[in-house]
């Protein structure tokens, strides 16, 4: 079967930097080479049928975007309702809304529950409300919000962001200057990115990823960044694609035209608090570098 060839391309990621390409065990690979050919990952191959989508698929994307980031402000709206009033309404309840209102426009998460979390609960990155642990809103809480959905039918491209709020009009030092370094990460991995892209140089996940993890290293914050910067998406909130990671993996792939992927720094003070600021970014089959929707700069005050 391989007989004359001289590359051959496999489930192989050299040192296993990419683990969800690397699926051939080592003795085939071994195998093969022994007939003569060089052994080359299939990385970038294979994002290339798994990972891009055209036209429609940005319209579903960009249809996405647009309910997703109106749940996002109905959310928030339902919380300064609740504060208001002194309404007893927890994170589990918040989350239950956002699920059925993903339902009343045609979305889904497909059961993966979207996160709201107060003060130290999304210290935990992935952090989860549940009915048992949940906590109740009140004055003076920080608030995460991580939501992402795609259409139903037909299936669409996943829309996934992350915003931050305070329980009040004046939201502790500590928070504002965490949102601050996170926000100025993520808006520097975009910038980074755009750069590569409009002067048609080669990008790799793991590239992009130093540039925003640089930026909170910086601050002094790097040891409580505990995850990639982020992920591929497609119809499955994460994709096939390139990640952008230089932390859990080295993402040695290429970004290609016609893939998205998030863009999500974050800072975890355990017991304490926590932001994570999350865009989405679609490379254009022109190959340009595309944020659809709202990008948040500053807290959500609900006050």
């Amino acid at each position: 079967m391989v007989g004359g060839a001289k590359k051959i391309a496999m489930q192989y990621s050299p040192e296993n930097n990419i683990p969800y390409v690397g699926l051939v065990d080592a003795g085939t690979v071994e195998l093969i080479r022994s007939f003569g050919p060089v052994v080359a990952t299939s990385a970038d191959l294979v994002q290339q049928f798994e990972a891009t989508f055209g036209d429609d698929g940005y319209k579903s994307h960009a249809w996405a975007c647009e309910r997703v980031q109106r749940i996002k402000d109905e959310s928030f709206a339902s919380m300064a309702d609740a504060l208001n009033v002194d309404a007893r309404v927890t994170e589990y309840q918040f989350k239950e809304q956002i699920v059925r209102r993903f339902e009343d426009e045609g979305l889904t998460c497909e059961g993966e529950s979207p996160i709201v979390g107060f003060n130290d609960h999304p210290a935990d990155p992935h952090f989860e409300p549940i009915t048992e642990t949940a906590y109740t809103l009140k004055k003076g809480d920080t608030i995460l919000l991580d939501l992402w959905a795609r259409r139903v039918e037909p299936v669409g491209i996943y829309y996934d962001i992350t915003w931050c709020a305070f329980a009040g009009t004046s939201p502790p030092a500590k928070y504002v200057e965490i949102f601050h370094v996170a926000r100025d990460a993520r808006d520097a991995a975009v910038a980074f990115l755009s750069r590569r892209l409009d002067a048609g140089d080669a990008v790799h996940g793991y590239e992009v990823d130093d540039a925003c993890r640089k930026i909170v290293r910086d601050a002094g914050y790097g040891d409580y960044f505990l995850h990639r910067t982020g992920h591929s998406i497609g119809t499955t909130v994460h994709g096939n694609g390139a990640n952008i990671d230089n932390l859990e993996t080295r993402d040695e792939r290429l970004i290609v035209p016609g893939t998205c992927f998030s863009i999500e720094p974050g800072i975890y003070l355990a017991g304490s608090m926590a932001v994570r600021t999350e865009v989405d970014v679609c490379v254009t089959t022109a190959g340009k570098a595309e944020v659809l929707g709202a990008v948040q700069h500053e807290l959500v005050l609900l006050g």
